[in-house]
């Protein structure tokens, strides 16, 4: 439960005043949540899953980038 919790609270964060445009992301947000507390978990260190966050972030970015 504390993985679902940390993940949700996770996605919450990241649409902080911008739940009625972007809320619909949250289970995304979540799924990303509960791998990245996963990593953490695995490797027992927070800088594997702060790579895993950037890796994430900058593939998410090169695909928007691409589809506009």
């Amino acid at each position: 439960t504390t993985c679902f919790l940390t993940s949700f609270l996770f996605a919450a964060m990241h649409f902080v005043g911008n739940f009625r445009r972007y809320g619909g992301m949250i289970p995304l947000y979540t799924l990303m949540g509960a791998y990245l507390w996963a990593v953490y978990v695995v490797s027992d260190s927070l800088l594997c899953a702060a790579v895993a966050h950037g890796v994430y972030n900058f593939s998410a970015i090169m695909r928007v980038k691409h589809y506009r």
